[in-house]
């Protein structure tokens, strides 16, 4: 049996870490020495995309699998709102792997980055899951 409970915490922290990770990068691609801001920027979202795989293979893929059958007879907001994160942050980290397949092909350089809509796209798509997610988790909805 799954301890939801501490599931999501240990998931949180992890969440939290990503988030430092995506800011970090942020910032980095801001940097006045620019292709060397945009390098360290891809490296960093990459990073926070193999963390992100890890926390939904480890975390959120069971925690949903568990939840499903609960989840499905609700009928209420938290329940909607639930399907609406699992669904954006299904959607942002298929773009996420687009977006890092690129570069990675590219061989960790710059040739890859076209697209800012696309990058555009998936952080706000992302940071829509991670604050339904942040949401949630405030409000104590752990169904499982």
């Amino acid at each position: 049996m799954l301890d939801i409970l501490l599931l999501n915490r240990v998931n949180l922290v992890l969440q939290a870490g990503i988030l430092l990770l995506f800011l970090i990068a942020l910032y980095s691609k801001f940097r006045p020495e620019f292709r060397a801001g945009l390098l360290t920027h891809g490296k960093l979202m990459t990073a926070a995309v193999v963390l992100n795989t890890a926390s939904m293979l480890i975390f959120m893929i069971p925690l949903f699998v568990n939840a499903w059958p609960i989840v499905a007879t609700y009928t209420d907001t938290n329940a909607a709102i639930f399907l609406i994160h699992h669904t954006l942050g299904v959607v942002a980290f298929i773009l996420s792997l687009v977006l890092v397949g690129r570069f990675v092909r590219a061989r960790f350089t710059l040739r890859a980055c076209k697209g800012k809509w696309l990058m555009r796209i998936t952080a706000v798509t992302w940071t829509g899951a991670l604050i339904l997610g942040l949401f949630l988790y405030a409000g104590g909805y752990f169904p499982g």
